[in-house]
């Protein structure tokens, strides 16, 4: 039963740490907290249940689909209106993001409605029995697809060259620019990679959780609280945050109380910026003014 929960908490915190990953990228780069990351996710499960349910494709094919039109939207997002605020002061930002999250929902609500919709699993079958323990094969999937991702981004951004062009823009964008690095192309990349880890994301979830135009809501927050847990600015950080909330929350809602399990998330995140506001792995920030 235990190791059963500590599985199921693990699927759910590699869930958290994918959508947690694209908040990292953007706020590594620009220093930006795009608080409209989620209703690009659901923007993306919308899609992906019309090409679904609608037109009959197989996940594969959405797939190849639902990347670059993840990643284009965001970039048009970036290059339309984020660009001309990275001056702004934080506040402006902020509320920005979240004026672009409520008119992306907004325009979900339109297109698709207020009903609630189900999505089917990536892989169907029989659960792997390994002694005690069922293993659901959807569930072994977005553990794979969620280890070669936070893999493949810690690899790229610590020793790829492009990596390190990212990590010196965050450090200080105008000595990057001196130096001949094109930093609005910086932030662009920066805005892609989070859609096409939105669109991933999307994907991931939709068979697990019912779909309308909220149902990413709750389950954002906790990746937030993942983010907070972990840092800001570190991947590795936002992945353990991710792993810790979802086996922690499992356990708690197992063992003691489901309807303790939102108060645990937001206390621990009050806990965590009391006691550490850079979060367990992040960077502490210090400006000279």
């Amino acid at each position: 039963m235990l190791l059963q929960v500590i599985f199921s908490g693990i699927v759910v915190g590699c869930l958290y740490a994918l959508a947690g990953m694209g908040l990292v990228i953007i706020f590594k780069v620009s220093e930006i907290v795009n608080f409209s990351q989620g209703d690009m996710t659901t923007m993306v499960m919308f899609v992906a249940s019309t090409l679904l349910v609608g037109l009959g494709f197989h996940y594969a094919w959405v797939l190849l689909i639902l990347v670059p039109f993840a990643m284009s939207f965001a970039l048009i997002l970036e290059r339309g209106i984020v660009r001309h605020l990275y001056r702004k002061p934080a506040l402006d930002i902020i509320i920005a993001t979240l004026g672009i999250g409520l008119v992306i929902n907004g325009i979900c609500g339109w297109v698709w409605g207020y009903n609630i919709r189900s999505l089917p699993t990536i892989v169907s079958g029989s659960a792997i029995e390994f002694g005690n323990l069922y293993f659901a094969k959807n569930d072994l999937l977005i553990v794979a697809i969620a280890a070669f991702l936070m893999i493949g981004f810690f690899l790229f951004f610590e020793k790829s060259h492009f990596g390190m062009i990212m990590r010196a823009t965050c450090i200080n964008p105008e000595s990057a620019r001196l130096m001949g690095v094109n930093v609005g192309i910086v932030y662009s990349i920066s805005w892609g990679i989070a859609g096409l880890l939105s669109a991933i994301a999307g994907i991931l979830i939709s068979p697990i959780t019912y779909l309308d135009v909220h149902s990413i809501d709750s389950f954002m927050i906790k990746a937030f609280a993942a983010l907070v847990l972990g840092g800001f600015t570190s991947l590795f950080g936002v992945v353990v945050g991710g792993l810790v909330l979802g086996v922690s929350s499992n356990l708690l809602a197992a063992y003691i109380s489901t309807e303790l399990k939102s108060t645990y998330i937001f206390l621990l995140m009050l806990v965590i910026l009391v006691i550490r506001p850079s979060g367990l792995f992040g960077e502490i920030s210090r400006k000279r003014v």
